[in-house]
């Protein structure tokens, strides 16, 4: 999907922020398939027709996505009494989240988001991007490369620490 506008909050067509929001977006062909379906059942079907539309063809008010949201959301099951409901945003950060999580780099993540610049993905999902450092594939590979030599002086390294240690807190 190729992203050239955006809507502004009155619900006319607008240039998106920065020239890095004017992005093509790789999405799964299923969802390809269900957007593809969902525009072309709807009674504004026209190359420059919005694929989520009011009725009347016009684009939805923010008031009215939330409301599709919410009655999705009460469909999954979620308990919106006992956790904030999640919000469009939210998806975002979930979608950014999982790409950290499974190996993306910095870069990619920053042109899928349409960030005016990596620095700006660096510095909002910087949390991300320790917590995936510190994963357990990271570790095994850290293991791998140390193991051995950790194994093997682990028993008598942490002796000869425990007693530099106790020298240190008893002055002589």
């Amino acid at each position: 999907a190729t992203i050239t506008h955006q809507l502004d909050r009155s619900g006319a067509l607008a240039e998106p922020k920065t020239e890095r929001s004017k992005r093509t977006v790789e999405l799964p062909a299923p969802v390809l398939s269900g957007l593809r379906e969902l525009k072309l059942s709807s009674p504004s079907s026209g190359p420059a027709d919005l694929v989520f539309q009011a009725k009347s063809g016009a684009s939805l008010d923010r008031r009215n996505v939330r409301r599709a949201l919410t009655t999705a959301i009460e469909g999954a099951g979620i308990d919106t009494d006992t956790q904030r409901a999640p919000s469009f945003h939210d998806f975002r950060h979930s979608f950014a989240s999982a790409f950290i999580g499974a190996g993306g780099d910095l870069v990619e993540l920053s042109s899928h988001l349409g960030h005016a610049s990596p620095a700006i993905t660096a510095s909002t999902y910087s949390h991300e991007f320790e917590r995936a450092a510190r994963s357990d594939e990271r570790r095994a590979r850290i293991e791998g490369l140390f193991g051995d030599a950790l194994t093997a002086n682990a028993a008598t390294g942490l002796k000869s620490a425990r007693v530099r240690q106790l020298r240190v807190a008893r002055p002589s």
